[in-house]
């Protein structure tokens, strides 16, 4: 099982929330299919999603497409992405 995990701050977590609940089949389409999303603890502004991957070339062009920077700046993130793919090593 693959995954992709995104950390990211926003301005305002529910406008960003609004943002990517919009953007909920675009990511099916691309095969991403939410896990977790969580904030921060200590700092509720930062954001983190945990999604499984169907097809990773995929998810990598999913994540590399100029409109998700455009929906990134709409939803009011205020920093570069972290993006990581992940290769679960037990097959979860």
């Amino acid at each position: 099982m693959e995954y992709v995990l995104a950390r990211h701050k926003v301005a305002d977590f529910d406008r960003w929330k609004a943002v990517y609940d919009r953007d909920a089949e675009v990511r099916r389409q691309a095969g991403l299919n939410e896990v977790f999303v969580l904030r921060n603890s200590s700092d509720p502004r930062e954001v983190y999603v945990l999604a499984s991957v169907d097809d990773l070339a995929k998810a990598h062009a999913y994540s590399d497409a100029p409109d998700l920077v455009r929906k990134m700046t709409d939803a009011g993130v205020t920093d570069r992405p972290d993006i990581v793919y992940l290769t679960s090593l037990d097959g979860r």
